[in-house]
């Protein structure tokens, strides 16, 4: 009996220690999760916005004189959606399909955009969404290659 509570003794503490050690990991792992759903709810925001401000975009990206190559970004959406976002993204670009022939029409103006985009192997009907940042020096280009059948 005695070597029954020594193994039921090991066992516990065992157990305990191994609980310990995964409460010890589990608040660091709920904080990365909370910190990737917070960036993506930042992106996607961000990326909804340039969607749904794509006529005021495209005038401030045109009226930019001097714009430089090296101040454009460009951004894969698939990238910044995680899968839960992709029907809800789906939807806004639907929602904006005429707001988004249009910007790609009147980009085509823009030689350095055009160029930039040709430089990696994309065309403005990959182009979903423009940022221009505040400044007006500093622009991001949100594209995707694959979806454009599906897309305006």
């Amino acid at each position: 009996m005695t070597r029954h509570l020594v193994a039921l003794a090991v066992f516990c503490v065992t157990s305990a220690s191994t609980d310990a050690q995964t409460l010890a990991v589990r608040p660091t792992q709920v904080a990365a999760a909370r910190r990737d759903s917070t960036d993506s709810a930042v992106r996607f925001g961000r990326l909804t916005a340039a969607l749904n401000t794509s006529e005021l975009n495209t005038r401030r990206l045109l009226g930019i004189t001097g714009l430089r190559a090296a101040s454009i970004a460009f951004v894969d959406v698939r990238d910044w959606l995680t899968a839960d976002m992709v029907q809800a993204f789906d939807a806004a670009v639907l929602r904006n399909a005429r707001a988004i022939t249009t910007m790609r029409s009147e980009l085509q103006n823009s030689l350095v955009l055009r160029d930039a985009l040709l430089e990696r192997g994309l065309t403005m009907s990959h182009v979903v969404a423009v940022e221009v940042f505040p400044d007006a020096t500093n622009v991001t280009v949100f594209y995707r290659r694959g979806m454009e059948s599906r897309w305006p």
